[in-house]
């Protein structure tokens, strides 16, 4: 009897070890394999590549090492997946470490060949820049995150029903299936079709796409939480008929094309759950379907569309004002070549003596190059910048109403304009721009105005561009050749480009509203015209008096 329950045991604990061994057959060589390099090309089929000598296997996780990846610190590498997908998923993979040809060398890990298929994360966590650049199609095979990747253009990122977690990943092919795709921190990008994709998009971090279909069908929805943000970029007219849920972050538009606008229309249910910013950039945003809680959509100043409601309210973004001055100097004054960009719709007080900001004057030292601040808004202050353009609508207006403004070098695109206000003749009374280098009018725009109380006598100047050294003015303000003449709330004025010491732009007074033509501001305008007039008179008066003499005698 005893030895028969000593039989049963040990046929129990053989079943049970087999049935243990039999369990696990398939996961007993899963390992993690890690790229040592050591075979004669780049083939994940190639054993001496890889630790061990073995190839990887179903259930293998990858482990790239940055240093060996970069051994070289060539630009990138590429591998070669000649696996058969059918027959091997991956349990992830990785790129880790660091590496010596330090962190601003970005390296690219391109993967080529077979479809690569995988049950894991898909992640970077070097820190010198490394990125996967996957040219081959994607299969995922349980829930997975990719980290720092792109997906190729045309390629496709099949994730069934599983969730999808993305952080810094540029898809340029398709996204395929019925999961959620969780956009976690980190700028993503959604570059494809994805018009079969019927799964919820989720943004925590930033996304950005150029058309409706990237975000699938309207089955999904896409939700945008606090810290998110989910950025158009579209070429033309656009629709959405997605559902959108927004828990704070922002929508953004972006469509620039020299002031052209477009418009783009969402057609699909939206609910802003707390206050949420709309960015509009050169794009008019129209909410045609159910829109709950509107209040909580928040144009934002300083851009250039507008928000329309389903009732037809129209909300616009308004002129955003950004003083400059000591409390935020070293955000906005720094030493570098590019000058300072003001957008439309923005108007910066500049206040900090800046003068390197946009101190290049081009590549081979010509003036107007893309070192130049371009000025899209409106530019004023008493301080002092770098070279400054004023772009087609933009404005420089320099002082507080009024005051002087310095700046290395001056230029105006055509459209560009000089808003210029007198207030007295004094120094500090009438606007001024003291330029320290060259000055292109370009046919820019003179806009004068008379400001406060003042009213200007006949003879009163005005410098108005104080331009250093000798070198002349290059071109005119539009319609206002040299010695031209307008009227600036009744007063004549006259515009000189050899003003000043010889080389600055001046203004002069000639007559005054309402009073009669007396020849007055002519005389004290055009001295030597007169001069020469006057001389022809006593000519004239001189001969038809000896005529007369000898009428008489006769």
């Amino acid at each position: 009897m005893k030895t028969n329950k000593l039989l049963v045991f040990g046929f129990g604990l053989m079943l049970s070890l087999g049935t243990l061994l039999f369990v696990n057959h398939g996961q007993a060589f899963a390992a993690t394999k890690t790229w040592d390099s050591g075979g004669s090309d780049e083939k994940f089929s190639t054993a001496a590549n890889w630790s061990g000598d073995s190839v990887p296997i179903t259930g293998d996780s990858l482990v790239f090492p940055v240093d060996v990846m970069t051994s070289s610190c060539s630009a990138s590498v590429t591998l070669v997946n000649d696996i058969n997908p059918a027959s091997v998923t991956f349990a992830g993979a990785a790129v880790t470490g660091s590496s010596s040809c330090g962190s601003s060398s970005y390296k690219s890990i391109s993967v080529t060949g077979n479809e690569f298929t995988t049950s894991g994360d898909v992640s970077i966590t070097d820190s010198s820049g490394a990125y996967f650049n996957f040219n081959v199609d994607i299969t995922t095979t349980a829930d997975v995150a990719i980290t720092r990747a792109t997906i190729g253009t045309s390629k496709t990122l099949a994730i069934g029903a599983h969730a999808l977690t993305l952080d810094e990943v540029n898809v340029g092919g398709n996204i395929t299936g019925s999961g959620t795709v969780t956009v976690t921190t980190g700028f993503s990008s959604f570059n494809g079709d994805n018009s079969t994709f019927t799964g919820a998009i989720i943004v925590g971090g930033n996304l950005s796409a150029s058309n409706s279909n990237q975000l699938g069908t309207s089955a999904g929805g896409v939700t945008v939480n606090s810290g998110g943000s989910l950025t158009f970029n579209p070429a033309a007219d656009m629709t959405i008929a997605d559902s959108l849920t927004l828990n704070g972050g922002y929508l953004q538009f972006q469509y620039y094309n020299s002031g052209a606008f477009v418009t783009a229309e969402w057609t699909g249910p939206v609910t802003a759950n707390q206050d949420s910013e709309v960015y509009l950039d050169d794009v008019n945003l129209k909410l045609s379907g159910t829109v709950t809680g509107s209040e909580h959509l928040k144009v934002v100043a300083g851009r250039t569309g507008s928000l329309t409601l389903p009732d037809g309210t129209i909300l616009k973004s308004t002129l955003r004002t950004l003083t400059v001055d000591d409390s935020n100097k070293s955000t906005y004054c720094y030493d570098t070549d590019y000058g300072l960009i003001i957008g439309k719709n923005n108007k910066y007080v500049w206040n900090v003596n800046c003068p390197e900001l946009g101190k290049k004057t081009g590549a081979s030292g010509s003036f107007g190059s893309v070192y130049d601040g371009q000025i899209y808004g409106i530019l004023a202050g008493t301080g002092a910048i770098g070279s400054v353009k004023i772009m087609s609508g933009g404005v420089i207006a320099p002082g507080l109403s009024p005051g002087t403004l310095t700046v290395s070098n001056l230029s105006f695109a055509e459209g560009g304009s000089y808003q210029f206000e007198m207030g007295g003749t004094a120094a500090g009374q009438f606007d001024q721009i003291i330029v320290n280098g060259a000055v292109n009018l370009g046919d820019g725009t003179l806009d004068a105005s008379i400001y406060g109380t003042y009213k200007p006598a006949v003879g009163d100047s005005f410098v108005i561009i104080s331009n250093d050294a000798a070198d002349a003015v290059a071109g005119t303000f539009k319609n206002l050749g040299e010695g031209a003449t307008f009227t600036v709330g009744g007063y004549v004025l006259r515009i000189s480009y050899v003003g000043g010491d010889g080389n600055d732009v001046t203004l002069k007074v000639l007559s005054l509203p309402g009073a009669p033509d007396t020849g007055f501001g002519i005389i004290t305008g055009n001295p030597l015209t007169v001069l020469g007039i006057t001389s022809a008179l006593a000519v004239g008066i001189y001969a038809l008096s000896r005529k007369q003499k000898l009428l008489f005698k006769k």
